[in-house]
């Protein structure tokens, strides 16, 4: 599967959190990313998977970021993670959702919080 969009909504104890989360599964959606974009519209995520670490090497915005592990637990948490940087993910990632930065409330989600994707 390539990249898309609209295809999930991330939710967190049943609260829509964001409502459009592209996916990128395949080997090159995944080598590409959010790379060649200038940003991501609001409200928007990339869900890749698999994904135990990212880099921000060429991308021209910061992001916030969501390792999660194959329950969907959350492992990391990262904001505003700045171009030309590299992040792994920690024990038991699995996944990532990557967010322009802002677009994820401070307080909505937490580590060890479980986050259910569907469409």
């Amino acid at each position: 599967m390539s990249s898309s969009q609209a295809d999930l909504c991330l939710f967190n104890q049943n609260a829509v959190r964001i409502a459009r989360i592209e996916t990128a599964f395949s080997m090159h959606a995944r080598m590409k990313g959010l790379l060649g974009r200038h940003a991501l519209p609001e409200g928007t995520g990339m869900y890749i998977r698999p994904c135990s670490s990212i880099h921000t090497f060429g991308m021209q915005f910061t992001i916030d970021v969501v390792f999660v592990n194959s329950d969907l637990r959350v492992v990391t948490l990262r904001r505003r993670l700045s171009p030309n940087r590299m992040l792994l993910g920690g024990k038991g990632a699995r996944a990532v959702i990557e967010f322009q930065s802002g677009w994820l409330a401070q307080d909505a989600l937490h580590i060890g919080e479980c986050i259910s994707l569907r469409p």
